[in-house]
């Protein structure tokens, strides 16, 4: 049995839990987890349905998806369908990276922030890298970059990988500082492995606080 799970993070810094539906899947047989149409559209309603209860009933301006696996084309219509209240979308597929590695001349690693722009609509960010501020990368062996292997929206991939290296700044739970999943993932896993633990039908709390 797996459970789909959304968490909403506000332009003001709030962080809000929505837990979907549960359903059953082989991964032997069916590879990684995907949601139905159905599934993904109700998903992502509730994310929405819970932002306005804390914004006045406002829908948010855009909504973004940071996803870890690919969508299947019953995924984006699902989304697509529950955003059609909402001016802009972005949903982002982020991987680890490919095989493929890049350096500069000198003897210095990468610049955190360097964007690779690959075809078919993927492109690299080094979220982790040299630092010129620190003068320094932190960080074992050679920087890695995120893949944004699948992009379907509205902004530009510049403005994507901006957003990312935002998202990867600080992590304000460790005071860890220039990490290479953004906190949209990196906390949803973390709250994920917690919610896996709560029954069926037991009330999962909103806030994200519960989960610190």
């Amino acid at each position: 049995m797996f459970a789909s799970l959304a968490q909403v993070f506000t332009d003001t810094g709030e962080g809000m839990i929505v837990r979907g539906d549960s359903f059953k899947w082989d991964v032997k047989i069916q590879g990684s987890p995907h949601l139905s149409e159905e599934s993904a559209n109700s998903l992502l309603f509730r994310a929405i349905d819970v932002y306005k209860k804390h914004h006045n009933n406002q829908p948010p301006n855009r909504v973004v998806i940071h996803k870890s696996s690919r969508f299947s084309d019953e995924e984006r219509n699902g989304f697509r369908i529950a955003c059609q209240d909402v001016p802009n979308h972005d949903f982002l597929s982020l991987g680890d990276g490919r095989d493929a590695l890049f350096f500069r001349y000198g003897e210095k690693p990468i610049l955190r922030g360097t964007l690779v722009l690959l075809a078919r609509n993927s492109s690299l960010i080094y979220t982790t890298g040299y630092v010129p501020y620190l003068r320094q990368y932190k960080g074992p062996r050679i920087p890695r970059p995120l893949e944004i292997s699948q992009h379907f929206g509205d902004s530009t991939k510049e403005e994507l990988a901006r957003e990312l290296i935002a998202l990867t700044r600080l992590n304000w739970n460790t005071a860890d500082y220039s990490c290479s999943m953004p906190i949209t993932l990196e906390f949803a896993h973390r709250v994920g492995a917690i919610l896996g633990k709560v029954p069926a039908g037991a009330k999962v709390q909103e806030q994200y606080r519960y989960y610190m």
